[in-house]
């Protein structure tokens, strides 16, 4: 928790097509307020089988001044997240997460203009690896995303990959590996935040479908 007196903000002038120009200025009543928190839990068993939980919280709250065409504007932004992970293994063969994880954010004007921008994300995923032969692991996560900004219809995708992984040589160094993503050709690569007189919301060019052969080589084992 905090506050910055004399902080560096824009001041931002808006012609009447719409151009910006932006300046930094020295502004006062800048404050924050942040926080985390991590919990972790494992629960065994018996001798083959564990269970872990993990969840992981975070919260961010700030008044940001700033200037919009000479008149004082004070943005007061909210943004939060969670996501819980419970992992279950057995021995070194078989492992499997599943993820659920939230965030959002808020900012709301006053001075300026009295909007208010609103973004939610929403991901649930599972994913499991299985080792078998000793060698050969087969792995596989599956994520369903849902984004949503300003009451619009949310957009929904579901991202799918897999891998297949053979380690060989002495001490297993050498690795070959084979993976296909995005098999549903559904990745959007949504970007959705929200800010001081601002909210961003749509698509950046990403790789759908594709497929990658990858040798890798390790020269030292490390620990024992």
């Amino acid at each position: 928790v905090g506050k910055t007196e004399g902080m560096i903000s824009d001041s931002s002038f808006y012609d009447s097509s719409g151009r910006r120009i932006v300046y930094n200025v020295n502004v006062n009543g800048y404050r924050y307020l942040n926080g985390t928190m991590n919990f972790r839990k494992p629960f065994k068993l018996n001798k083959f089988n564990t269970i872990q939980a993990t969840m992981n919280a975070r919260f961010n709250a700030n008044q940001t001044p700033g200037y919009i065409n000479n008149v004082l504007n004070i943005a007061g932004n909210r943004s939060a997240g969670a996501n819980l992970d419970v992992n279950y293994s057995f021995k070194d063969i078989l492992s499997i997460k599943l993820q659920q994880e939230i965030s959002f954010s808020r900012s709301k004007q006053r001075g300026f203009s009295n909007d208010v921008f609103n973004s939610k994300t929403m991901s649930t995923g599972i994913s499991a690896a299985l080792q078998l032969p000793k060698n050969l692991t087969w792995s596989s996560n599956v994520m369903y995303i849902s984004n949503t900004a300003n009451k619009r219809q949310p957009i929904n995708f579901t991202l799918w990959n897999a891998n297949l992984t053979y380690r060989f040589l002495k001490g297993n160094r050498g690795e070959v590996k084979f993976s296909a993503l995005d098999l549903l050709r559904q990745n959007k690569s949504i970007i959705n935040i929200a800010g001081p007189n601002y909210q961003s919301f749509g698509y950046t060019n990403v790789l759908q479908q594709y497929f990658m052969l990858t040798l890798s080589y390790y020269p030292r084992k490390f620990g024992r």
